[in-house]
């Protein structure tokens, strides 16, 4: 219930500090569909101030699920601190690799 109101919000387009941080906080949720909705949300609704805390997420989360709900957040949001997000991480992604 709690995944599908995330969802509900984040498609009416409202953008105001309550829901933002409310979508904040569903983050750390510890039901991994609440994490994913709460993600995808905050991409819908462009929430740069969330940035911070999905990259965290993103690079944390032990549900792989998780991890892509946020990255795709990260692209949605599309604001110079997420673009940089997803370009760090990938470089360092691909150093890991090599380093195999």
């Amino acid at each position: 219930m709690r995944a599908v109101a995330a969802i509900a919000l984040g498609k009416t387009g409202v953008k105001n500090y309550k829901v933002v941080q409310s979508m904040i906080r569903k983050l750390s949720d510890e039901d991994r569909l609440v994490r994913e909705a709460a993600c995808i949300s905050l991409g819908h609704m462009r929430a740069e101030v969330s940035v911070r805390y999905i990259v965290a997420l993103w690079r944390g989360d032990t549900i792989s699920h998780v991890r892509q709900a946020a990255e795709v957040a990260l692209g949605l949001i599309n604001s110079p601190a997420s673009q940089e997000a997803l370009r760090m991480t990938r470089v360092l992604s691909d150093e890991m690799n090599r380093l195999k």
